[in-house]
């Protein structure tokens, strides 16, 4: 639970990252004016926020872009640019504001990003995490046997010879319980089966049993 918890963390800071928030903000105020950008440009335009230095971006906006948005001229899309631009700082915190004051109404959207990034970083670092978990409960289980080992051997014959004995019982006297119809025969060798595979289950769980369930029986 723990790894979910701060995998959970993670990411959820990740979203909310100025300079994700900044590059969106960027993101939908070219949107307005007809530009696309492209995931390649996104990603410069975030890592310009993460070290920004001064007040100044660069854009890398390709021709296309700007004729597909419906621009005659480069110097025509520069001034309707550099009219979006001018306030961006005061966007940015009223663009902030706004994502704050919203959160709880976004709260399902944000949690579905976060479940869906939630979900690649487990993936990711599943391999990891059951390796140190794995470690964990073979060197718990090495010290359990270490001081149960002969209680959980003498508990394991015992469980075999009941088996025995019931298959040997039940082989002998199946035929003639079964032409009288006796149903005392047959309820207890189920009983008797069903004990058996309790007592298997005991003792698979007294052998694989963890530290976290040992703190959760204290």
């Amino acid at each position: 639970m723990k790894s979910l918890q701060k995998t959970f963390d993670r990411q959820l800071k990740e979203i909310l990252r100025p300079e994700v928030i900044g590059t969106q903000l960027i993101r939908k105020k070219l949107k307005d004016i007809g530009i696309e950008l492209n995931q390649s440009q996104l990603t410069k335009i975030e890592s310009q926020f993460a070290n920004l230095e001064g007040d100044i971006l660069y854009f890398e906006i390709e021709d296309d872009q700007v004729s597909k948005a419906g621009f005659k001229s480069e110097n025509q899309f520069r001034e309707v640019l550099s009219s979006l631009l001018e306030d961006l700082v005061s966007d940015l915190e009223k663009y902030m504001n706004d994502f704050l004051e919203s959160l709880p109404s976004m709260i399902e959207e944000i949690t579905t990003k976060i479940s869906e990034r939630l979900l690649k970083a487990l993936k990711r670092d599943a391999q990891r995490m059951l390796k140190d978990k794995g470690r964990e409960r073979a060197l718990f289980e090495s010290n359990l046997y270490s001081v149960w080992g002969i209680a959980f051997d003498l508990l394991e014959m015992f469980i075999v010879l009941c088996l025995e004995a019931g298959e040997s019982f039940n082989e002998e006297f199946r035929t003639l319980a079964s032409k009288s119809n006796d149903y005392v025969f047959e309820v207890l060798t189920r009983l008797y089966a069903r004990a058996c595979q309790i007592a298997s289950e005991i003792l698979t769980l007294l052998k694989t049993e963890n530290r976290d369930a040992v703190k959760y029986v204290k």
